[in-house]
This record gives structure tokens, C-alpha cells and sequence, in this order.
């Protein structure tokens, strides 16, 4: 009875590793397209800042904002003992901790860029240029406020990224990220 058992047990086991695997490959892969949809979105809005489409750039970053909530939602659905487990595995405990400080980095960085535009918007639109009676340095002062918070905001978001291992991302993102953590200092 007792060999009967440990057989058992010793066939059991992989095959319940190898049954929980498939959902986790399906969760992950739903949280990467969500999170994946949401930096293209930022960037896309990067471009419609470069381009002084503030219309666009708000709109995007709002786009970024709702697919990295959708990958936050999604990422919390693993709960309970898959990821007690995960989290106490050395190398996938580090990799959740990576992925959850990129989600909230991106969130962050989707909200910090729609503020940024609408305060570009104000400031740039409405303002008279710096040979008018009003410079346009005048009203960069008078949202002084706006922009110390913004700042602190980014220097915050900048350090979580700084703080993810590339190699917990996606192939396609992991030069991006590289170049991205090299210049976050300077920013």
C-alpha cells in the first residue's frame, strides 16, 4: 500500500505541475499583450507630444492608463497558493516583484504624461509668446506647483524602473528598457 502510494504521489505530482503550468503561461501571456499594449500606447503619445498633438498625446496616455489598469487586474488574479508559490521561488519571485513594479511603473508614467500635456496645453496654447506683454517663463511660474509635483512624481517612476531587471521582460522590450535605465539619471 504504502509503494502503491509514493507511485502515486510520484506520478501525481508532475502531472499537477504540468496542468497548473497552462493557465500560468495563459495569465502571463494575458498580462504581457495588456502591459505590451500599454507602453505602445505611451509611446505613442510620446510621439504626439513631439509632435504638439496634445489632443492625441492625453488621449493616448488615457489609452496607456486603461491597459496597464486592465494588465494590473489581470496580474492580480493570481492569487493564493500559485503565488505564495511563485513568490517564494527565487528567480519567479523576483520576476512577479519586476512585473508588478512595471505595471504600477507604467500606470504612473501614463498618469505623470496626461498631467504633463495638459500643463504643456495650458501653458503653451493659451500663453503669449515671450516677446508678448505675458513670457512664456511667467507662466511655467505660475504652475510652479503643478510642476514640482510632476517632478517628484517622475524622479519616483524613474527609480522603479531603474529597479526591474530587463531580463524579466519580454525579448522585444528588454533593449528599450536597457536604454531607458541608462538615461533615467539624466532625465
Amino acid at each position: 500500500m504504502t509503494s502503491f502510494a509514493v507511485l502515486a504521489l510520484g506520478v501525481l505530482i508532475p502531472v499537477l505541475i504540468i496542468a497548473g503550468l497552462s493557465p500560468l503561461h495563459q495569465w502571463r501571456a494575458r498580462v504581457v499583450v495588456a502591459a505590451s499594449a500599454g507602453f505602445e500606447a505611451v509611446r505613442a503619445a510620446g510621439q504626439a507630444l513631439g509632435a504638439a498633438d496634445y489632443a492625441m498625446a492625453t488621449e493616448r496616455f488615457d489609452q496607456a492608463q486603461t491597459e496597464f489598469t486592465t494588465a494590473q487586474e489581470t496580474f492580480n488574479e493570481l492569487q493564493g497558493v500559485s503565488r505564495t508559490l511563485l513568490s517564494n521561488v527565487p528567480v519567479a519571485g523576483q520576476r512577479l516583484a519586476d512585473a508588478e513594479r512595471l505595471l504600477t511603473a507604467g500606470q504612473e508614467l501614463s498618469s505623470i504624461g496626461e498631467e504633463f500635456t495638459r500643463l504643456l496645453e495650458r501653458v503653451t496654447v493659451t500663453t503669449p509668446a515671450a516677446a508678448d506683454e505675458v513670457p512664456l517663463a511667467g507662466a511655467y511660474l505660475r504652475e510652479a506647483g503643478t510642476v514640482d509635483t510632476l517632478l517628484r512624481r517622475s524622479r519616483e517612476v524613474l527609480g522603479t524602473f531603474r529597479r526591474v531587471d530587463a531580463d524579466a521582460v519580454p525579448a522585444a522590450y528588454r533593449d528599450p528598457l536597457r536604454a531607458f535605465q541608462a538615461v533615467a539619471p539624466s532625465l
